[in-house]
């Protein structure tokens, strides 16, 4: 709402606050309404109009405040919303009287301030459950479009899951079919093809269900001897797990992507440093791998490959996943230094 229009909002407020209270009042005592003189009553409207503007303002703050508010304990959650609001309106009003009796050097009565709180705090407290009724129905309305949207997105990646499968199961009974065909005491292929159908079997049979972090960790050990085969001697790889998460379950292959992308990309030192950790119920997976230093010539080529390592497709899959599967309990960063590339992710772990 714009400046404007509070204050107008403010005004008809008063106006309609004050005209009510001036007519309960002159009725009861006179029989005559609006019996006092146009000048204190105008000044009386305005400062009634300043005083509703800066509690409209305050029943936004509260409600914003409320809203975003995680209180498990629904007695805080009740003093919060409506205990404190209703006890500020009432200091607000009788300060308000207090005021407007100073300048107008009106006598103070006790049926004038019975009769402005009943009515004015009656006024200013249904006020605040319009303003906070108009905030939770456009929160609702927000979830329901984004409970829909969640909602389709699942079903098209499920849609697209069963399309996929056909092809890892035609890969990996090809892969069985080498397997047997190359001679037995050709062991480094064999264990090779080994290594690939374990990797394919955990990616085609772990879908979206939790898995033991155990197993998590196995697989990526088994992608790493993987990649380390076709990789070059001078790959100086340090690999560090922790072994206190037995207990641990996990959504499977969030970290995947990231040792991929260090796989592809390291370069220059060939130093790979991917280590994880377990922390105050947060699990970390840290990873740093080198790239090659380009000289001025070859500058377009390095944007090329940091666009790439930001905005690669497994990353921007693993950001939605995460984004579906660990909701506002997850951390993704990625970095590029001078002479190396860092990924951090962290998510945190509840039911253990």
């Amino acid at each position: 709402m714009k400046k404007i229009y509070k204050w107008v909002y403010a005004m008809i407020f008063a106006v309609s606050l004050y005209s009510c209270i001036r007519w309960v009042t002159d009725y009861t005592k006179e029989g005559h309404y609006w019996t006092q003189s146009l000048g204190n009553s105008i000044l009386e409207i305005v400062i009634l109009a300043f005083v509703s503007y800066l509690f409209f303002i305050y029943f936004r703050w509260q409600i914003e405040k409320s809203r975003r508010a995680k209180e498990p304990n629904r007695w805080k959650f009740v003093w919060r919303s409506y205990g404190m609001p209703f006890l500020l309106i009432i200091l607000g009003v009788n300060a308000t009287l207090a005021i407007t009796r100073i300048f107008t050097g009106d006598a103070f009565h006790m049926d004038d301030i019975i009769i402005a709180n009943v009515i004015g705090c009656l006024f200013a407290f249904m006020v605040y459950n319009v303003q906070r009724a108009q905030v939770l129905d456009k929160d609702y309305a927000e979830q329901r479009i984004q409970l829909e949207k969640i909602k389709n997105d699942q079903l098209q990646t499920e849609l697209k899951f069963l399309k996929s499968q056909y092809h890892p199961h035609f890969l990996f009974n090809a892969l069985n079919t080498v397997y047997f065909q190359i001679d037995e005491s050709n062991k480094a292929p064999r264990r090779t093809l080994e290594m690939i159908s374990e990797l394919l079997r955990y990616q085609l049979y772990g879908g979206n269900q939790k898995v033991s972090i155990l197993q998590e960790i196995d697989y990526l050990k088994t992608y790493i001897a993987l990649r380390k085969l076709r990789m070059s001697e001078r790959l100086r790889l340090r690999v560090e797990f922790p072994p206190e998460l037995n207990e641990l379950n996990i959504y499977p292959l969030l970290f995947l992507p990231l040792v991929e992308n260090a796989f592809k990309y390291v370069g220059g030192d060939y130093q790979l440093d991917i280590i994880m950790k377990w922390e105050n119920n947060r699990i970390s997976l840290f990873i740093r791998n080198s790239i090659p230093e380009l000289s001025a010539e070859d500058e377009a080529l390095r944007k090329s490959v940091d666009e790439r390592q930001r905005k690669g497709i497994g990353l921007v899959n693993l950001r939605r996943r995460l984004s579906l599967l660990y909701p506002n309990k997850h951390r993704l960063e990625t970095r590029k230094e001078e002479t190396e590339f860092v990924a951090e992710l962290m998510i945190e772990i509840e039911d253990i």
